[in-house]
């Protein structure tokens, strides 16, 4: 057991794939390269993931970490944002009778193939196996859509309950454009062309057996770029289903902010959802 250095968290290059209290084992992109970080972004370990765990299994007896709570609730960015855009949703599910970790994965540097086996293996890997409950954000709803099509077995998860931020399941518009130009694909990553209305659509809708709950609390710079582009809206050779026919379960928040992950009203409405998610468990 040692003290390292500090991280800024690996939030461009770095992908969760083990998570305990706070602390994460994390593998870079594209490598066998791991290490363990405790709460406070000191890695405290590296080299192979087993090397990792074990030393972690050791901080946990030493420093007497708690055992984690029944019920856990999964955090998912979306598409070009790393979980720091989470923390204000982060601090408010905390108050809820629930663990609560927002999970890492490089949306510049991975298809959505990649990220969803990246999460799968997430989930798989916690001990306890707690009821999960998930929140995503924009894009985010795709990893975690994608992952139930990689997934074998997806009720071994113990899967309770989703709640979609600003949803982006019938894939983007914007991202369909800029997916046509080759410096856009370069700059943005494989990610920007399986966001698209074509693509989404291919993906499997999450289990009805799952209850699911949407939340519409888009941005005034959204609404602005969206008002922009208005003449282009038939551009997709698809023509997508509104957001709202993903679930019967739909929350429209006003007044419109600059920040909606910010927002006091979208966050109540998250957290009033999520405790009703529960309670009907």
């Amino acid at each position: 057991m040692k003290f390292d250095f500090f991280t800024l968290g690996g939030r461009f290059f770095w992908e969760d794939i083990f998570y305990y209290q706070g602390w994460r084992i994390q593998r870079k992109i594209h490598t066998s390269k791991f290490r363990l970080l405790d709460s406070h972004n000191i890695r405290r370990e590296s080299g192979n993931f087993e090397i990792c765990k074990d030393t972690l299994l050791k901080y946990i007896s030493a420093c007497e970490i708690p055992e984690p709570k029944k019920n856990m609730v999964i955090l998912i960015h979306g598409f070009g944002r790393t979980i720091n855009a989470l923390s204000s949703v982060f601090s408010a599910i905390r108050k809820t009778d629930a663990d609560c970790v927002a999970i890492n994965y490089c949306s510049f540097s991975a298809n959505l193939q990649h990220n969803a086996e990246l999460l799968l293996q997430f989930l798989k890997n916690f001990p306890n196996s707690p009821n999960l409950y998930f929140v995503t954000v924009g894009a985010g709803c795709l990893v975690l859509r994608k992952m139930f099509d990689v997934c074998d077995n997806y009720r071994t998860l113990k899967i309770q309950g989703v709640i979609n931020i600003n949803p982006m399941n019938s894939g983007s518009d914007f991202a369909f454009l800029l997916s046509r130009f080759t410096i856009f694909r370069k700059i943005l990553g494989p990610m920007i062309k399986d966001i698209t209305p074509d693509e989404t659509l291919k993906i499997s809708k999450i289990p009805q057996d799952i209850s699911l709950y949407l939340i519409f609390s888009p941005s005034k710079l959204s609404a602005l770029i969206k008002k922009i582009f208005a003449p282009l809206e038939s551009f997709p050779q698809l023509s997508p289903p509104a957001e709202n026919t993903y679930s019967p379960f739909s929350k429209e928040i006003k007044p419109l902010t600059w920040l909606p992950l910010q927002n006091e009203n979208m966050l109540i409405s998250c957290v009033e959802s999520l405790e009703e998610l529960m309670q009907n468990k």
